[in-house]
């Protein structure tokens, strides 16, 4: 946004030519600035502080706030005139800062402008805006900003809990006074109140026979407001009859003024705001409603509508001057993500107890295998197991650790038809492979050494001759003898057609062994008929 300074100090733009914002040690001359209507709210909307607190301003303040700005418009619309407007406020940091913080919240909740175009034109304001402090006497440890209240009010706004128009000013401003009850509206679900005082209640003999007026407000206004449940957190001041003969329910709810409740509590306060229908009222209030009652309202608020803690505490605020007080606000601050947090756990339990209200269970929950400490239970009957799916890995269950026999499916009978039929005929092969892998007679010459050697895979294991000669010649004989050169022979017969079909001495079996046997002999054949012996992967990585 914009900066001018005409001789004015900062002139903060709002709506161009239209709305700006200014600070001034002291009333401008109308006169010298024909072009501008200057106004001031310092001393027509005042906030009265409890103790050392100074803002922000109520929303019966920002109402007349807008009808101030609105009259102006108006004013120059009939006249024609097209002057700026300015809003200055005293150099005063507190009065600075409240005068700024209801322009913003005006343009957010009137002029429909989202929070942060509300919040931009102040953003570079020199010097800062002051934070505002609680309503306590002691030094505060904990401030809110501008920014939280313009964005508490526009949460609100959108959670569909305030609606500007829908305020009454005159009532808000009686209500709120200390003789007229001292109660305020936060939300349509929430009236925060200060406790009523019966002097003498507890005793017959000094009761009073009349209320006092305050009480008596109180009570007539709750009658007619559709008010269902007090919820009283400090000692008690009056008698709680004096509700509940009127329809409207009592409900105690204690802890100590100055403290921050237990979370059990904040749950409790939660559901029981919960079981009231949705068009019924709950009234709160501890000895003043500010500190405590802002602690539980404002936690259902962050519970329900997703406000922050700063922005909960701001908008309570407005709504209430003075509500939560010094340790509360911390309180808040840290327990916002547990109070959240719960709304989520309420909404998955219900959620999962529509789903089995729905329909039942497509698989049954089975009983549990009755065990303590990992040893079955001697006079206990294990659950039996479900028949498992056939190709899956089965179960074993049984006492004592022993297995229990195992049941095969109805439908692995052709299958172990199947492997027995496969187990007959490997059984075949490797009988004819034992018959060609017999150790042949020693028939070498002297000065030759023979050794046989297995080569083959498991299933096709064969015996090959080794021949260590002492001359590097080969005789024709050796290999005549040589089982390599039979399997060549066999191999050569099959070839040129000379058995066949049923001439075949061998069936289809020992064909298939006969025939991986000439190709092992052909591989580890050398090509003047000497056998090599295959290299060891040991002796393959030193060569």
């Amino acid at each position: 946004m914009e900066y001018r300074d005409d001789g004015l100090g900062e002139m903060i733009e709002f709506l161009e030519d239209k709305l700006y914002f200014t600070s001034l040690d002291e009333p401008p001359n109308e006169i010298l600035y024909p072009h501008m209507q200057f106004f001031t709210i310092d001393n027509e909307l005042a906030y009265n502080p409890f103790y050392h607190d100074f803002g922000p301003l109520n929303v019966s303040h920002l109402i007349r706030f807008a009808v101030i700005v609105h009259g102006i418009m108006a004013k120059h619309r009939q006249a024609k005139k097209n002057k700026t407007i300015v809003l200055y406020s005293s150099t005063d940091t507190r009065l600075r800062a409240n005068a700024a913080c209801l322009l913003a919240c005006y343009m957010v909740l009137v002029q429909n402008w989202p929070p942060h175009l509300a919040l931009a034109p102040l953003a570079q304001a020199e010097p800062p805006f002051l934070g505002f402090r609680d309503a306590g006497y002691a030094v505060s440890d904990y401030y809110i900003t501008i920014q939280d209240c313009v964005y508490g009010l526009w949460r609100a706004r959108e959670s569909g809990i305030l609606n500007i128009r829908n305020i009454d000013v005159h009532e808000y401003e009686t209500y709120e006074k200390v003789e007229n009850g001292d109660f305020n509206w936060i939300s349509p679900k929430f009236i925060a109140f200060a406790s009523p005082v019966q002097a003498g209640w507890n005793h017959p003999s000094t009761r009073p026979k009349k209320l006092p007026q305050p009480f008596l407000i109180v009570l007539n206004y709750f009658k007619a407001n559709n008010i269902k449940r007090v919820v009283r957190l400090n000692g008690p001041l009056y008698d709680k009859d004096t509700f509940e003969s009127v329809g409207i329910r009592h409900q105690e709810m204690y802890f100590e003024d100055g403290t921050v409740p237990e979370l059990s509590l904040v749950k409790e306060f939660i559901d029981l705001v919960e079981e009231v229908e949705d068009d019924g009222v709950i009234a709160v209030h501890c000895k003043a409603g500010l500190g405590r009652t802002g602690c539980l309202i404002g936690a259902y608020l962050i519970y329900k509508h997703s406000f922050t803690a700063n922005e909960v505490i701001s908008y309570m605020r407005i709504m209430r001057p003075g509500m939560v007080v010094g340790p509360q606000q911390h309180w808040l601050h840290i327990n916002q993500v547990q109070i959240r947090a719960y709304y989520y756990e309420k909404a998955m339990a219900k959620a999962i107890q529509q789903a089995l209200a729905a329909e039942p269970l497509a698989t049954p929950p089975r009983q549990p295998l009755h065990a303590s400490n990992g040893v079955a239970l001697q006079n206990q009957v294990s659950t039996p197991l479900p028949e498992p799916t056939p190709g899956q890995p089965r179960k074993i269950s049984g006492h004592h650790g022993m297995p229990s026999p195992q049941r095969l499916p109805a439908t692995s009978t052709r299958l172990n038809e199947k492997l027995r039929s496969v187990s007959k005929h490997t059984s075949n092969d490797e009988n004819i492979m034992n018959k060609y892998s017999e150790k042949p007679e020693d028939h070498s010459p002297n000065g030759e050494d023979t050794d046989t050697e297995s080569v083959g895979t498991p299933t096709e294991k064969i015996s090959v001759p080794r021949i260590r000669r002492s001359s590097s010649q080969t005789t024709p004989e050796s290999i005549a003898r040589s089982p390599s050169s039979s399997f060549r022979s066999t191999s050569s017969r099959r070839s040129s057609g000379r058995w066949n079909g049923s001439s075949s001495p061998l069936n289809s079996h020992t064909k298939k062994a006969t025939q991986r046997s000439a190709s092992m002999s052909s591989i580890n054949s050398t090509s003047n008929g000497r056998i090599t012996k295959a290299r060891s992967p040991k002796s393959r990585l030193f060569s």
